[in-house]
């Protein structure tokens, strides 16, 4: 059984430790100046960045809703939308795992786990794909940078080809029954359940339309750190913009620290002040634009999830 409290806890924890390390940042480089840059950022630039954040959540929707509509689920708009957002409240968990909480909320829809978790999957797998691509913006600017994507594109196009060899499936349930253990044996059925349905979803037709709405949600993420760096008064191209928010991105990733908090912000302002902005303008824009993308979407993630115990309590 779901635990609603333990689920609040978990965002509880996070948001403490966000603003335990944004103060700390705050006092390191100097509170008055970061307040003095944030200041400069007008209102009409962070409600285009919220309004971009928006548009990174609504195409990870449309992409959530085609991959189930593979498996042959078709749910009502209003019941899809709602679960797929109640999974941001958590998505400040290490990979992003807690965002798997909307299986167990669509499993009293007939979605069967495997199928929900091989969407997840497969969401995760091509978003770091497209993260790497959108990185690579900075290449000509820090050439330095050109083997940590490469890296990571070679290593997401292994799992892909992985995800996608029968071989392995096989192997993976093979093992699973030759294991004394019953919960090895679980853990590897399950594997290979969801790796036999994410195959299905990473053909070629659907891993280019997921592609092309990831693409589209993330680079929109970009565009609002480039509203908000002009808005702060930090001078940067577009696509440099994008791949400095991308790029920070992956850092937050390999830095195994949930959400990224802190890495993330480490390294969007390290980026930016190597753009020429100064210190306390380039922390007030990587923490303005934190908070219009990962604390803009686990505030709507919390609201859904609320949502949906109200609901759930009431039934």
């Amino acid at each position: 059984m779901y635990d609603f409290k333990r689920h609040l806890s978990r965002i509880a924890s996070s948001v403490a430790i966000a603003i335990a390390i944004y103060i700390i940042g705050v006092l390191v480089v100097g509170g008055d100046e970061i307040r003095s840059a944030a200041a400069r950022l007008d209102v009409s630039c962070l409600i285009i960045a919220l309004g971009l954040s928006l548009v990174h959540l609504a195409l990870r929707f449309l992409r959530w809703r085609y991959f189930l509509r593979l498996f042959g689920y078709r749910l009502p708009l209003s019941v899809d939308i709602v679960h797929y957002f109640a999974g941001f409240a958590l998505t400040t968990t290490p990979g992003k795992v807690g965002e798997t909480i909307r299986s167990i909320y669509l499993e009293e829809y007939g979605v069967r786990y495997s199928e929900s978790l091989a969407a997840f999957f497969s969401e995760r797998l091509l978003d770091v794909l497209i993260v790497s691509i959108l990185a690579t913006l900075l290449v000509d600017q820090f050439a330095g940078g050109r083997w940590l994507t490469g890296l990571v594109g070679c290593a997401v196009f292994i799992v892909l080809a992985i995800s996608r060899t029968k071989n392995v499936i096989e192997w993976l349930e093979t093992l699973a029954s030759s294991e004394n253990s019953s919960r090895t044996t679980a853990v590897l059925n399950h594997v290979g359940r969801m790796l036999r349905s994410a195959s299905d979803l990473l053909k070629f037709r659907s891993v280019l339309l997921g592609s092309a709405l990831g693409l589209g949600a993330w680079a929109a993420q970009g565009i609002g750190l480039f509203v908000i760096a002009k808005g702060v008064g930090i001078d940067l191209p577009m696509a440099a913009a994008i791949g400095v928010y991308t790029a920070s991105i992956l850092v937050g990733a390999f830095s195994m620290i949930p959400g990224g908090i802190g890495s993330t912000e480490t390294a969007m302002s390290l980026l930016l002040i190597m753009f020429g902005a100064d210190t306390p303008t380039a922390v007030a824009a990587a923490i303005l634009s934190r908070l219009a993308t990962i604390w803009f979407a686990v505030t709507i993630g919390l609201l859904a999830t609320t949502m949906l115990e109200l609901i759930r309590s009431r039934g």
